[in-house]
Order: C-alpha cells, then structure tokens, then sequence
C-alpha cells in the first residue's frame, strides 16, 4: 500500500485528503505548520509532522518512506511561489516517486474562456490578481525542476472546490439563513465547480496512472443554473419556507488577461 505525505494537511482539501486515504488504507503523513493542528490528526491514529513549508530539510524527514507527496499548501503569492522548490527538493532527497501539486483553474483566470483545455496556455497577463500569477509561476518552477529532477510532477487545476468545511457551502448557508444572499440574472450563467470527494479521487488515480508525469488536468463540471442548483441542494436551515432572492441584472464587466 502506498504512503503518501499532504503537505497543508490542516487545510479544506489537505484535510480531507488525509480523512478520505486514511479512510481507504493508505499511510498517510500529514504535514502541518502549526502545532496547535496535532492535536486533531493524532486522534486519528494519524503520525503527523511539523514542518514549515520553506525548510526542505524538514520536509526532507517528513518525506521519509512516502512513494508520493500531495502539495496542498493555500496562502500568499509568496507562499505560493517560495514552497514548491523546498518540497520537490525535499521529494528528491527522501526518494519520493511523485509529486501531486494542488495549482488552480485560475491560471486561466477567474472565468476561462469557452473551450479552454489543458492544453490551453496559462494568462500570464492577469493586473490585479496576484495569486493567479503565483500559481503560474509555481508551475513554472515545477517543470523547470522535474527537468533536472527524478521526482515525477502532477499538476492538478480545480475549479471552485466545495464540500464539507467549504468556506462556499458555510458562508452561502450563512447568507442563505440571514436572509443576504442574492442571485445575479436568476442565478444563470456557468459555474466550474468539482466536490470535494471527486477532487481526491482524481488525486488517488493520479498516484499509480501511468503517462500522466509533466500534464497538467482541469477538474471541474461547468454547470448552467448553479447558482439554483447548488442552493436547491443546500440543507434548508429556513425549513420549509422557500428563500426570497433580491433581483441584480447581470454586470457588464472588462475582459482580463490575454496571451498577446
């Protein structure tokens, strides 16, 4: 069985990729920066560790025996930027055989044009959204170090990733029972969204899938209505009692980013 390490075990889908690999028998090593995050793992009959995403000497211990390694590390542009290099260093040095990065669709910007595929450049042109640049960038670095590297590289881009903890499900139940929610244009429109669950199972096949090291996968389902399916599936802390919607046209908004 293998023994995969999450680094940003504490985050929404490092969390729930350690319950959901445990849960199916696997070693899982999850990998915190703060300790006041132990206390919850090791209740799991889980041994985890400490270890800052920047000090590859400690990942490099963290990363001892693991076949695989997920990098799940949510933050600043430049935590974003400055944990890949210290983990695939630390992949190497451990003899890790894969390395699983969580990157974003929003490489290709908030609202990917229709027909966008992996093969489809990144917007390297994004003013304003910094953390989308980050990613690219991580990417970026990636690829450069697998080129000299061992560690096989797997690049994940969710959409909006949603599911039990989601910050999307809490604050839209939150609006939801306060009365505050509103949809815009009837709630219509096209919505790149994958469950949580669905997410790690992507992950899980991509450990052992052979002809995936250097690609990068879009995980997502474009919805029409999500706006009206999403709430229809929410639990409906107003009882049977349907919301009222304050109506909001659809905005007219600039064009961002561009490959020219």
């Amino acid at each position: 069985m293998l023994k995969v390490g999450v680094v940003g075990a504490s985050g929404f889908v490092g969390r729930r990729a350690v319950e959901r690999l445990h849960d199916q028998g696997m070693t899982v090593c999850p990998i915190v920066r703060n300790p006041d995050n132990l206390a919850s793992l090791t209740a799991q009959n889980l041994n985890p560790f400490v270890a800052n995403a920047f000090d590859a000497k400690a990942l490099t211990q963290a990363f001892q025996g693991c076949d695989i390694v997920i990098h799940s590390v949510l933050g600043s542009p430049g935590l974003m930027r400055g944990s890949v290099a210290p983990a695939y260093q630390a992949a190497q040095k451990a003899g890790v055989r894969r390395l699983i990065y969580l990157s974003s669709m929003i490489v290709h910007t908030s609202a990917p044009a229709p027909g966008t595929t992996e093969s489809t450049p990144p917007i390297h042109k994004q003013p304003g959204f910094p953390t989308h640049i980050a990613k690219i960038d991580a990417e970026r670095q990636l690829r450069r170090l697998r080129k000299k590297g061992s560690v096989e590289v797997v690049i994940f881009r969710p959409g909006i990733v949603f599911g039990p903890r989601s910050r999307w499900v809490a604050d839209l139940a939150h609006q939801l029972a306060q009365g505050t929610a509103y949809l815009i244009n009837a709630g219509r429109g096209v919505c790149n969204t994958v469950y949580i669950d669905n997410l790690i199972h992507a992950l899980r096949l991509a450990m052992t899938a052979e002809g995936v090291d250097g690609e990068a996968f879009l995980w997502a389902i474009a919805r029409t209505s999500p706006g009206l399916i999403f709430i229809a599936r929410m639990p409906k802390p107003w009882g049977s009692i349907q919301p009222k919607f304050p109506k909001l046209p659809f905005p007219t908004l600039p064009i961002v980013g561009s490959n020219r």
